[in-house]
C-alpha cells in the first residue's frame, strides 16, 4: 500500500478520514467486549499501514501503561492526538460505569439495607460514611401496556463537601427486575417453565399475556447463551447439575437452576438475590 506523507495535502485529508474512522473502530471492538489493549494495537496497525510511521509502535507499551497520557513528541503529535481523543472519550466514558449492584426481595429489604448505608463502605472507592440515598429507578411495567413501575433505587457516594466520596452512584434492585430488560424475572420464568414442560418458546411466551414483544424474549435468551460458563459455574458451587436427556445447552442449565430452588416461586428471581448478579451479567 503507497504511503502517505503525513504533513502534506493527502495527509491532511487522511487525518480527517481517520479522525472519523477511530471512533467507528474502537466502538466496534469494545461492542465485542475486546480489551483495550487489542483496541489500541488495531488503531496503531491502521495507522502504521496507511501512513507507515514506526513511531507509533515504539510508543505502544507506553500507552498501554498511561493509556490516557499521550505525550506530544515531534512528528507524531499530530497522529497521536488523532488516536488519543477518540480512545479518551468513548473507551473511558465506558469503563468508567460500574458494573456493581445489589438485589432486594422487596420494599422492607430496601429499608433494611438504606438503614445501615452510613457503616458500609462505597463498592468503588471503599469509603465508609458517604453512601446516601438518591432517586428511585423506574422502567416499564412489563404487564400493562405503557404502564411505569418502580424497579428500585440508586446509591449515591457523596463527594460534596468533606464527605471524601468518589461521585458515583450504583443501583439497588429487587430481585424481579433484570437490568437493561423491561423484562421481570417472574415473566420470564413463567414462559421458561412452559418450555421446560414441552411447548414452543412461541406457545410459552404467549401464554404470558404481555404486551411486550416476543423478539424481546428471544433476545433475553440470546444474551444467557452467550453467559452459560459463567452461570453453569456459579449454580455449581449451590448443587451439582441434574442428569439432564435434553440437547439444549440453555434447557440444561434451567432445569440446574430449578434444581438449585427447588422451593421458589420464581427461580430467577432467587438467584439474583442469592449471588448478587444479574443473570445477564
Amino acid at each position: 500500500m503507497k504511503k502517505i506523507d503525513l504533513f502534506g495535502e493527502v495527509g491532511h485529508q487522511f487525518g480527517i478520514e481517520f479522525l472519523w474512522i477511530a471512533p467507528c473502530l474502537i466502538q466496534s471492538r469494545l461492542s465485542k467486549r475486546q480489551s483495550f489493549d487489542v483496541v489500541l494495537l488495531r488503531l496503531i496497525e491502521l495507522s502504521q499501514t496507511v501512513i507507515g510511521i514506526e513511531l507509533l509502535g515504539e510508543l505502544f507499551a507506553q500507552l498501554l501503561a498511561e493509556p490516557f497520557s499521550f505525550i506530544p513528541l515531534p512528528g507524531a503529535d499530530y497522529v497521536i492526538g488523532l488516536v488519543a481523543q477518540p480512545i479518551k472519550i468513548i473507551y473511558f466514558a465506558a469503563v468508567k460505569e460500574g458494573k456493581h449492584m445489589v438485589f432486594v426481595q422487596d420494599s422492607e429489604g430496601l429499608e433494611k439495607f438504606f438503614r445501615a448505608i452510613k457503616s458500609m463502605g462505597c463498592p468503588f472507592c471503599e469509603h465508609v460514611g458517604a453512601l446516601n440515598r438518591h432517586s428511585l429507578m423506574h422502567g416499564n411495567d412489563p404487564e400493562a401496556k405503557e404502564g411505569r413501575i418502580t424497579r428500585g433505587q440508586r446509591v449515591f457516594c457523596s463527594d460534596r463537601g468533606r464527605r471524601g466520596g468518589c461521585g458515583r452512584t450504583f443501583p439497588i434492585l429487587f430481585t424481579w427486575a433484570l437490568p437493561q430488560h423491561s423484562l421481570s424475572a417472574t415473566l420470564v420464568w413463567q414462559a421458561v417453565h412452559k418450555w421446560l414442560g414441552g411447548m414452543s418458546i412461541r406457545a410459552a411466551w404467549q401464554t404470558t399475556n404481555t404486551p411486550l414483544a416476543l423478539d424481546s424474549f428471544y433476545h433475553y435468551l440470546q444474551r444467557l447463551r452467550r453467559r452459560l460458563t459463567t452461570l453453569r459455574t456459579l449454580l455449581s458451587t449451590a448443587s451439582r447439575p441434574p442428569d439432564s436427556m435434553r440437547w439444549d445447552p440453555l434447557l440444561q442449565t434451567f432445569e440446574h437452576l430449578e434444581t438449585v430452588f427447588p422451593k421458589a416461586s420464581c427461580p430467577v428471581a432467587s438467584f439474583q438475590q442469592r449471588f448478587q448478579t444479574p443473570l445477564t451479567g
